[in-house]
């Protein structure tokens, strides 16, 4: 019984060792599962239209932002322009040109979900059926 388990795993083994390297041998590239998509890493390797916002932080004492790398305050200057607004939505940067609107997710466009008259009838501790 042993045995013929130890058989089965041995031939599993090498069916997997060998369809992998018949892949590479094809000139198929083993694909990252972690690797972002290709238009985000194009868009990172490629010219740049301008400052990409990173990261904000917003709290009820403080508020900052990661511009290309650098941690920006309200008030603080970023290349030629100054940071005038931080919110959770994105960034305010105002220059000679005007005003540049750095957001986190360009492509995302957020809208509000009405709420049905259900939901806000409901108490904090019931539960939606």
């Amino acid at each position: 019984m042993a045995q013929g388990v130890r058989t089965t795993l041995v031939a599993a083994a090498v069916l997997v060792a060998a369809s992998s390297v018949g892949a590479v041998a094809r000139g198929q590239a083993l694909v990252d599962p972690m690797r972002p998509p290709v238009h985000a890493a194009a868009g990172e390797a490629g010219a740049s239209s301008g400052p990409v916002l990173q990261q904000v932080y917003v709290s009820r004492s403080r508020r900052y932002a990661v511009i290309d790398g650098t941690r920006v305050s309200p008030g603080d200057r970023y290349g030629d322009a100054r940071v005038v607004r931080i919110s959770e939505a994105g960034v305010a940067l105002q220059g000679d040109r005007g005003t540049t609107v750095l957001t986190m997710h360009p492509d995302v466009l957020k809208r509000a979900r009405p709420v049905d008259k259900a939901s806000r009838r409901m108490g904090k501790g019931e539960e939606r059926k």
